[in-house]
């Protein structure tokens, strides 16, 4: 397989690891969390792997940038590539995003954003992956409500 193809590949897992429902942070969908501290328009989260910063910066884009360090790091060596050949490793959310079809289905309510992830090596490579998705910005206190409603139903 070509390194492009290669390099494409584990773009398109950190991707789908980073929209998937077992991204969390603290419990809390970190797709949820990026998007409430992205609440500022232009509402976008920038993450650069490389470095673990982000725009804005933010403790949950931290954790992400982290965890998906170590991710990337063992992708890549399974398509053999070694941390060292990257030049960038960014992870872009745009979150309340206008997309082509507003009523496109996704598995969770909420508003679109777009997840984008690029990956470049020092020969030159450059690959990109992007992915349309749905979720609410985190709003504090609003799981322990519900919680806490179930509780009280359940005793006698």
């Amino acid at each position: 397989m070509k390194a492009r193809s290669r390099l494409k590949h584990a773009a398109a897992g950190l991707l789908g690891s980073l929209i998937s429902r077992n991204n969390d942070v603290s419990g809390y969908w970190a797709p949820g969390l990026l998007y409430h501290d992205a609440s500022a328009p232009p509402h976008v989260m920038e993450i650069d792997i490389l470095t673990n910063s982000s725009k804005p910066s933010s403790e949950a884009a931290k954790i992400v940038a982290g965890r998906y360090s170590l991710f990337l790091r063992s992708a890549l060596a399974k398509q053999g590539f070694a941390w060292n050949d990257l030049t960038q490793a960014t992870i872009k959310f745009q979150f309340n995003a206008n997309v082509p079809d507003p009523n496109f289905y996704y598995p969770c309510g909420g508003a679109p954003f777009i997840c984008s992830v690029t990956l470049a090596t020092n020969l030159g490579h450059c690959v990109s992956a992007s992915k349309i998705a749905r979720c609410y910005a985190r709003r504090s206190g609003l799981f322990l409500t519900v919680r806490g409603l179930l509780s009280r139903s359940s005793s006698p």
